[in-house]
């Protein structure tokens, strides 16, 4: 081998070794007695003397986040950087978290600045009632092994062994609550939705939904059941800093035994989202638009399609007259009696009208549908026929076209 190729091997394995000396002056620092297995360290959690049920205050401090959640009866509130109302679900998930924080073996030195924790990077406080508090300096990410060194309330220098920033990366938003009012869509007895100067109002009487007005008519008992469950799901999506209340858009009245909720929905914006004031939030948020998109406010667009607005499994009785068929059915124990009732039930839930759709001449009676439902309620609507040979109905509403084709489907069940 030539001399200069000796040289040039000599220069490279002398720079491979300061290589491997500087990593391993890295992974290792001087005195800091780093363990390098894991399957001989020992671990153990931060307080597990600890019940999850025990911790009232949880604080949070790192750079660009000062959190505090204090338990509140059998839930949590924020108490910085504001004052609401927390996610309760999210706040026990956090302690049970920070509760459950493996901590490895004692590093055995007292010098914080070479592990981040002179200063430290964040603060983490638990008040525990009838105990003292849990204290945890949160220090830099380890070079290698997924760590995070820390510092206990002792002043002993640890490191965790998973990087707490998978339980540290986190922003205020994710502990407030996100609900937009407290709802039963069963309790509601009125709604009252308003755009510009159109108002309509929609009102709750023995589990029927009537479309109030000149005239007064059935509901559409399924579409307002699906409003009503749709804003009793709905949740915050974001809190907005600086947002003002939305002057346009829809207002939503309801009303229900504990009192008045109003809504107020922004128009839509280009991702469908829409700026609201909510009672459950103190502030103006952003919530998905999607359930009041297109929301109808004039009364013809609520009116039932239904002949006889009902829920089948409630109806416990069927009295019906068309021309010279009559037809009764009775639900027992083993299903209808006569059998028949069952594709009486479906033709008469299934038969779709328009109730803007008026009668143009004087009619004369051709029959009833009667239906009993659970509680002796009955349901009911006269069948008529004009002179013109129109068929129609008649309800609490008022007189409207009955297709034929609806009334055919109703025969053919009756003749079975």
């Amino acid at each position: 081998m030539h001399e200069k190729q000796v040289r040039v091997l000599t220069i490279f394995i002398g720079i491979l070794l300061a290589l491997v000396a500087l990593i391993t002056l890295i992974e290792a620092p001087e005195d800091a007695g780093v363990i390098d297995d894991e399957e001989s360290e020992e671990f153990s959690e931060l307080a597990p003397e600890v019940e999850a049920a025990t911790v009232t205050a949880v604080d949070i401090s790192q750079e660009g986040l000062d959190l505090r959640l204090v338990r509140d009866g059998d839930g949590w509130r924020l108490e910085r950087p504001l004052s609401a109302p927390a996610d309760g679900a999210e706040a026990d998930q956090l302690v049970d978290a920070l509760l459950r924080v493996e901590l490895g073996e004692d590093l055995e030195t007292t010098d914080g600045a070479q592990f981040g924790l002179e200063p430290s990077q964040g603060q983490i406080r638990l008040e525990v009632d009838g105990s003292d508090a849990v204290t945890l300096d949160v220090g830099e990410d380890a070079p290698v092994g997924w760590r995070t060194y820390v510092r206990t309330g002792d002043g002993v220098i640890r490191s965790t062994r998973t990087q707490l920033s998978s339980i540290l990366d986190v922003q205020v938003s994710d502990y407030r609550r996100k609900d937009v009012l407290d709802l039963d869509p069963t309790g509601v007895t009125s709604l009252t939705m308003t755009v510009d100067d159109q108002e309509l109002v929609l009102s709750q009487s023995e589990g029927l939904w009537w479309v109030e007005g000149a005239p007064r008519r059935p509901a559409d008992g399924e579409r307002v059941r699906t409003l009503l469950e749709g804003l009793a799901d709905l949740e915050v999506d974001d809190f907005p800093q600086g947002a003002v209340a939305p002057s346009g858009g829809m207002e939503i009245r309801l009303a229900q035994a504990s009192g008045e909720a109003r809504l107020r929905f922004g128009p839509e914006e280009a991702d469908g989202s829409r700026l609201a004031v909510v009672p459950a939030q103190q502030e103006v948020v952003r919530v998905d638009g999607g359930v009041v998109a297109e929301l109808p406010v004039t009364a013809a667009a609520w009116w039932s399609r239904q002949l006889v607005d009902f829920s089948a499994g409630e109806v416990q009785r069927i009295e019906v007259t068309v021309d010279s068929t009559t037809f009764s059915a009775t639900r027992g124990s083993n299903g209808w009696e006569p059998a028949a009732g069952e594709a009486v039930l479906r033709a008469l839930d299934e038969i779709r009208v328009d109730r803007s759709v008026a009668l143009d001449e004087e009619a004369s009676p051709l029959g009833f549908v009667e239906l009993e439902v659970r509680g002796g309620q009955l349901l009911r609507v006269e069948l008529v026929k004009t002179s013109g040979g129109q068929p129609g109905a008649s309800d609490a509403g008022g007189s409207f076209a009955l297709p034929a084709t609806e009334l055919q489907r109703l025969a053919d069940a009756l003749d079975g």
